[in-house]
């Protein structure tokens, strides 16, 4: 779904504008945004939780020439799936 999309069935379920869904669909980005540059993690309950992990530095090799090179430690963002979004598309380990 386009972020247009999400804004009109969001606007319609609410009975509200597109414009004012738009406008909750930027802020919830925003937040999410602001929690994850703290550190803090970032949920949505029944869909996804999105936090900060710390990667070590390792080292990697160059594809081209095969030659080793240093890769820093950094910090990434990892979004894991809810249960029930895991449920929902039955995505079952075997």
């Amino acid at each position: 779904m386009t972020k247009t999309q999400i804004i009109a069935s969001s606007a319609e379920k609410a009975a509200i504008t597109k414009k004012q869904a738009g406008v909750v669909l930027t802020e919830l980005c925003e937040l999410a945004g602001k929690a994850i540059k703290k550190g803090d993690k970032f949920a949505i309950p029944g869909f996804v939780t999105v936090k900060v992990r710390a990667r070590k530095a390792r080292i990697g090799r160059n594809p081209q020439t095969g030659t080793a090179i240093k890769i820093p430690a950094k910090k990434v963002v990892k979004a894991l799936p809810a249960k029930a979004l895991k449920d929902l598309i039955g995505s079952k380990k075997k």
